[in-house]
């Protein structure tokens, strides 16, 4: 698909360590500057996951939700204990977002001649 678009694929590299993962990310639906929803796919695990944009008071607020589950017995027990690890890097991943935004001072609301 187009990349940006619903039904769009890409493959997602990881290197943790040395160790390399590839999972597929397919966006399943989009609406700009209010949600995007996607899927990620690997043999480990699959993942829902939407990020979700309101505003409040002048400023975006972000909210995102992830459903994961494992692909195999094995994988299932590993997604039961790891529920406060997914949700720490999601944490993390968002205040990097955040801090990203703020740093950013270019005004995109102004046209450019």
């Amino acid at each position: 698909g187009t990349p940006g678009t619903v039904g769009a694929v890409s493959k997602v590299y990881f290197d943790d360590n040395g160790q390399s993962m590839a999972i597929q990310e397919t966006i399943t639906d989009i609406e700009p500057n209010k949600f995007i929803s996607m899927k990620y796919e690997s043999d480990f695990m699959n993942m829902d996951y939407k990020i979700t944009l309101t505003s409040v008071d002048g400023k975006t607020k972000v909210n995102s939700s992830t459903t994961a589950y494992g692909n195999g017995i094995i994988s299932k027990s590993i997604m039961a204990l790891m529920g406060s690890s997914l949700k720490q890097q999601e944490e993390t991943n968002l205040s990097n977002i955040k801090k990203t935004v703020e740093q950013n001072t270019k005004n995109y609301s102004q046209t450019e001649q």
